[in-house]
Order: structure tokens, then sequence, then C-alpha cells
């Protein structure tokens, strides 16, 4: 059976990162695709999000997608990441943080993290990549 591959990112403010890694795994030798993306991040970081990967005409999800098709990528054909797999940070309300400012949101992004992570890495036949790059550290 062929493992499904699940790419779990932390993205701040800069969708750029997403695309970059998802590239960048993509021309690896041997490529990795993931046939999921998961995204964690803020409130403000789904809104651009959403703005610059996904929405009108200039969203850059669709075009990444069509570029790694042209290139033949093996795996291209099952990208997937849409709003549904973004996953935004709890504050202390569980509402959607806008931000993290305080170590109890740091303890609480990091519970909330492993947890996403967890679901993915319970899974059998699923490979968990992941990328930190995004965000403050």
């Amino acid at each position: 059976m062929e493992k499904r591959i699940v790419l779990v990112a932390a993205i701040g403010t800069s969708p750029a990162v997403l695309t970059e890694t998802v590239w960048a795994l993509a021309h690896s030798k041997p490529a990795v695709v993931p046939s999921q993306v998961v995204v964690i991040t803020t409130a403000t970081g789904r809104a651009r999000l959403d703005a610059e990967l996904l929405s009108g005409k200039t969203a850059a999800w669709p075009a990444l997608v069509a570029a790694l098709k042209r290139e033949k990528i093996p795996g291209a054909d099952g990208l997937r990441f849409g709003r549904t797999d973004i996953r935004v940070l709890p504050d202390a309300n569980n509402d959607e943080a806008d931000d993290i400012r305080s170590a109890e949101d740091s303890m609480r992004a990091a519970d909330f993290m492993l947890g996403v992570v967890r679901q993915y890495t319970e899974e059998p036949n699923t490979v968990v990549y992941s990328s930190i790059a995004g965000g403050r550290k």
C-alpha cells in the first residue's frame, strides 16, 4: 500500500512560505508531493492565506499546482489544500487567536500544534512532513 503524505506547516503572515516549501519538496530528489497540506496559523494568517493563495484571479495555489502539473511532477494531480485545511490557533477564550503574545499563548499554541500533528501521525500508512518556517520562532 502506498503511503499518504501530509505536510503540516506553521505559517505566520507570509503565505509564500507555504508555496516555497511545497515547490522545494516537489523538486527534491526524489520528488515529495503531499496529498494533503494542513496549515496551522492565526486568524490574521488565515486571512492572508485566503487572500494570497486561494482567492481571486491571482490566487497563487492553483498557479502552483498548474506549474507542477506542467512539469509532470509525480503526485501533482493529488496535491490538495483549501480553506478546510487551515487550522486556526485558539486564544484563552477558545476563540481564534490573532497573535501569540505571551508564554501562555505559546503553550496553548504548542498543545494545539501537537494535537494536529498527532491526528495525522496516528493514521497508519501516513507520512508526515512538517515546516515551521513561517511565523515567529
